[in-house]
């Protein structure tokens, strides 16, 4: 039940911009413990509620007047080539005209900050779909994608990645590999690693994204997704460089 608490928590921040009220979340932990609920129809259940319809509208209608022109909204999922498809996004468009998200703010913060401007032509960051999906619901519907890639694959990536990050530059234990000195299958086991992709993409449904990626189809992918949107050539100029 605890493992639930905190997702219905995160739930609401997301979906309804609010705390869980006492009874409520009283009566979704009782469920989920009754076994009469699952995640998925959590999901379902607020996402469908007037107050979530309610709420996104008003998100929407605070949005459209700055984002009236992005065009592609892309969630990096970590070591899925998610920094090449945004270095790609740039060449398209412009590095003025591609707003990168860091997650580092609410969406409402982001968007009294003016970061994204009527120039604004694309989105790209590390943050979960659910963050600006929603707004595809009731707004100027850009195009939402996502790259990724084989778990297993993903999670050694990670891990290479945490071994060239000095421990004095680590900002949590996730990033503190070469100071632990962690191997591989303890790495795995850290919770922070754990269903990565799936959280980046929780709460959106498949048909939510215009394209899908795979990382280690990324040049075939990209060649298809450009022929998609009448894109003109662009180069692939990231180059992984760890030395793991």
């Amino acid at each position: 039940m605890n493992h639930f608490s905190g997702f219905l928590d995160a739930t609401y921040r997301a979906y309804l911009k609010r705390e869980a009220d006492k009874d409520g979340k009283q009566n979704y932990l009782q469920a989920f413990d009754d076994g009469k609920i699952t995640r998925q129809q959590l999901l379902n259940a607020i996402r469908n509620s007037s107050e979530f319809e309610s709420v996104w509208k008003l998100v929407a209608k605070e949005l459209l007047p700055s984002a009236a022109g992005v065009e592609i909204i892309s969630v990096h999922v970590p070591k899925t080539a998610g920094t090449a498809f945004g270095e790609i996004l740039q060449q398209i468009y412009g590095t003025d005209k591609v707003f990168c998200d860091s997650n580092s703010a609410g969406l409402e913060t982001i968007l009294k900050q003016g970061s994204i401007t009527l120039e604004t032509k694309a989105i790209n960051g590390l943050f979960p779909a659910v963050r600006y999906g929603e707004c595809l619901l009731y707004s100027v519907r850009p195009k939402l994608i996502v790259w990724l890639r084989h778990p297993i694959m993903r999670l050694i990536s990670s891990y290479c990645h945490s071994l060239s990050i000095a421990s004095e530059a680590a900002h949590n234990k996730f990033q503190n590999v070469s100071y632990t000195k962690q191997e591989l299958m303890e790495f795995s086991e850290m919770a922070e690693t754990q269903n990565l992709m799936s959280r980046c993409v929780q709460g959106m449904k498949l048909s939510d994204f215009y394209f899908v990626g795979i990382q280690e189809f990324f040049q075939d992918d990209l060649s298809d997704l450009r022929e998609m949107l009448c894109w003109p050539e662009v180069e692939n100029r990231w180059y992984n460089k760890n030395k793991y």
